[in-house]
């Protein structure tokens, strides 16, 4: 990593990247060097690294769905100095200098860089002169207090402390105790709440979260196929091609389609499945089922139904 008063970090939803000279990846695929939890972003979508003047440069890597420099798509690669705001898909990235080494405005790499203007020399600044302090003169000790004179014994009640009732068939007798059993009560709503409230939260959350990604890979499938084939099950891929390598050249001789209409996504635990409608390339007006089984935490595709049977 960078020396600590040179170059730049990046902040990625709380976690703070360190940019080094060796060039580091950022995307959704495990072999990236920062993995983001991202549907929208492609498996390797930028990378970054440190420049010599203490810039880095960052590079889009032919992502689906782009790279924005405060606010502006790019083209290949830029410098950044410190102070951007990137975005890639639906994350957001701070860009933050680490030292005095990263200056000047961002600009497209192999632009020349801007020279600032010479620093003026701030005034100095005048000191007070220095005081002696007076040594306080010393206190004298403080007078002794009397002792407190010990409290004589209360005295017990006859025949001993009070005993602790006992309530026959252990419930206390009307007007008295009582409380516990509004304590459970409100226990028991307090669970019900938690588990309305985490049902809600695998709804509106965890669901919407596995449909974007099925959806996603429902579209690479047509449109991306060489990428798609990191998200095809190792039974399905060894039926169709025999391992991911095969896919790829498989993939690389194909004319992908120009887009997908992804619809009725339905899900069953660790199995999956979702409505597709191809437009253009080799599989053009093919539709059907796409079948999705959960491998890992992630959703692959395991199996094709045409409607053409």
């Amino acid at each position: 990593m960078l020396a600590a008063d040179v170059g730049i970090q990046l902040k990625i939803g709380g976690q703070v990247v360190e940019v080094g000279a060796d060039e580091q990846t950022i995307g959704r695929e495990q072999t990236c060097n920062v993995v983001v939890a991202d549907s929208e972003i492609s498996r390797e979508h930028v990378s970054v690294r440190l420049l010599p003047d203490g810039r880095a440069e960052l590079r889009d890597l032919g992502s689906s769905n782009g790279t924005f420099v405060n606010g502006v798509r790019i083209q290949g690669s830029v410098a950044l100095a410190g102070g951007e705001q990137v975005r890639i898909g639906q994350t957001d990235i701070e860009v933050v200098s680490a030292g005095p080494a990263a200056g000047g405005a961002t600009v497209v790499a192999g632009a020349p860089s801007p020279k600032p203007p010479p620093a003026e020399a701030a005034p100095a600044t005048p000191q007070p002169p220095t005081v002696e302090q007076t040594p306080a003169a010393p206190q004298p000790p403080a007078p002794p207090q009397p002792p407190v004179p010990p409290q004589p014994p209360q005295p017990l009640r006859p025949g001993g402390p009070a005993p602790t009732p006992q309530y026959v068939g252990g419930q206390p007798p009307q007007g008295q105790g009582g409380g516990s059993g509004k304590l459970i009560g409100a226990i028991v709503a307090a669970v019900l709440v938690l588990v309305l409230a985490g049902g809600a939260v695998y709804w509106f959350v965890i669901r919407e979260t596995d449909e974007e990604q099925i959806t996603t890979v429902s579209e690479e499938l047509f449109t991306e196929p060489e990428e798609a084939c990191a998200s095809i099950s190792e039974e399905f891929l060894e039926d169709l091609f025999e391992d991911e390598e095969g896919c790829r050249e498989s993939a690389e001789e194909e004319d992908p389609a120009d887009s997908v209409d992804v619809s009725d996504v339905e899900i069953d635990g660790d199995e999956a499945t979702s409505k597709v409608e191809v437009d253009g390339g080799d599989s053009d007006s093919t539709a059907g089922e796409v079948e999705f089984i959960k491998e890992d935490g992630e959703w692959k595709a395991d199996g094709f139904n045409s409607d053409a049977g």
